[in-house]
């Protein structure tokens, strides 16, 4: 009941701020189930590219995505609990993964943050702004595997390792 909920939240925008973070805490771990020492970069950045794709342009997250973007105005802190839950989270893990490898001298990343905020942006940068204005569909799993193949290529020529 709505007395129960907020004993246990301050208000709408508290209790809004709980359930994003939550699902992006929930899909995050699922995305970005990085592991270092998974020494094939380029597989283990065409699967996050895949998933990744897939996942922010399936109708839960693109709807999430549109409140987040519609409420922000209004509750600029929960914009920041999503960003923080959601986005930087994931480049962190990405983030994480992509110095290891640098460490171990599979990439030739001078930072990696940077890099991973690119990569991400770079794996949906073809359908992300069309799916969001509502001219096209979710990125079916075929389509997403061919713009994983462009990006990890792109990514892999701008940081492989020197040979």
């Amino acid at each position: 009941s709505k007395g129960t909920l907020y004993n246990y939240f301050a208000d709408k925008e508290a209790l809004f701020g709980a359930v994003v973070r939550s699902v992006c805490e929930e899909h995050n771990d699922q995305l970005f189930a990085l592991e270092a020492g998974d020494r094939d970069v380029a597989k283990v950045l065409h699967r996050v590219a895949v998933s990744f794709v897939v996942f922010v342009t399936g109708e839960y997250p693109t709807a999430g995505y549109r409140v987040v973007i519609a409420e922000a105005a209004r509750f600029p802190h929960l914009g920041e609990i999503f960003y923080a839950a959601g986005p930087a989270a994931g480049i962190k893990r990405l983030a994480d993964y992509l110095a290891w490898a640098t460490d171990e001298e599979l990439l030739a990343i001078e930072d990696a943050t940077e890099a991973a905020r690119d990569f991400l942006e770079l794996s949906k940068a073809a359908v992300h702004m069309r799916r969001m204005l509502n001219l096209r569909g979710p990125v079916e799993r075929d389509e997403a595997i061919a713009l994983a193949d462009k990006t990890v290529a792109k990514f892999m020529a701008i940081y492989a390792a020197p040979a």
